[in-house]
């Protein structure tokens, strides 16, 4: 028997947490089976599906909510949207120690006052709804050492190997931007961008909801998660249009251009100018 609740209660539990129980399904002699539902996928195993650790510790606190109410669960169910897979998980003694030890740590956490170092690298950061105040990639980036800006010998010392200084990250060149043309920029995670003919089609999941034509850009600027084809990307850097790199708060990562032969001439011209003393006359008149 399925029991639906239009309220569902929100009860304490041990320690401070509090649990909102969704649906419950009722078995005989008292025995309830918490059942929760994530819009994601499961994670992965070698042979098996498993949980993510969230998700566990969630649902061993329903399952302590209702032995503390009088009901018997020993697992509980969770199924991902995403997958349309149902997961089981047994309520042992070594799920329910992990779950006290999540609560204890987030009490002492809060009681700290500190704030705790963001992820590396992960992927729940793009759609996570504090993203623009933790700032991940730029806190990061931020507590990354210092260069090492010592001078090294040229040659090696008593016979070892010279050393090294790690590969460092060069600054991009500012090119001068054109005012009949404007920057495009994409924000929204999730999005891919590919190319057909002369325009830049803007996707999110497989539906189109934007077109940029080449020729009314002269900059594409992609913050956060967001997809860039190798045929958009080769027409961008044949029209002389670079793609700048940001992180979700706006964090320069990087740019990609093309060779932009016609501005390298340009400068050659303007070089020949100013050693012509006719041309710079000329130049400064006009």
């Amino acid at each position: 028997m399925l029991k639906l609740s239009a309220t569902p209660p929100c009860v304490p539990s041990f320690r401070g947490a509090l649990q909102m129980a969704q649906l419950r399904r009722r078995l005989e002699g008292g025995v309830v089976t918490p059942v929760d539902y994530k819009h994601g996928k499961p994670l992965e195993g070698m042979d098996e599906l498993k949980v993510w650790p969230a998700d566990r510790a969630q649902l061993a606190v329903q399952a302590i909510v209702l032995r503390e109410n009088g009901y018997s669960c020993d697992e509980g169910v969770l199924y991902y949207q995403g997958t349309k897979q149902r997961v089981r998980v047994p309520i042992t003694e070594e799920v329910i120690t992990e779950t006290a030890a999540a609560i204890r740590g987030a009490w002492e956490l809060a009681e700290n006052g500190s704030i705790p170092p963001p992820l590396f690298g992960s992927p729940k950061c793009g759609g996570c709804s504090l993203a623009p105040i933790c700032l991940p990639d730029e806190v990061n980036r931020l507590l990354e050492p210092e260069p090492d800006d010592r001078q090294l010998a040229l040659f090696a010392i008593d016979g070892g190997e010279a050393p090294k200084k790690p590969a460092g990250r060069e600054m991009g060149q500012l090119l001068a931007p054109r005012d009949d043309l404007k920057p495009a920029y994409l924000d929204t995670q999730g999005l891919r961008v590919g190319r057909s003919g002369g325009v830049l089609q803007v996707k999110e999941k497989d539906k189109t909801i934007q077109e940029i034509r080449l020729n009314e850009i002269n900059q594409l600027n992609v913050m956060g998660n967001i997809q860039v084809t190798t045929q958009a990307v080769q027409s961008l850097l044949e029209e002389g249009i670079p793609v700048c790199y940001f992180s979700q708060g706006g964090w320069f990562y990087g740019i990609t251009t093309g060779m932009v032969i016609y501005r390298s001439w340009s400068r050659i011209g303007f070089t020949f100018t100013y050693f012509s003393p006719v041309d710079c006359v000329s130049s400064a008149s006009t």
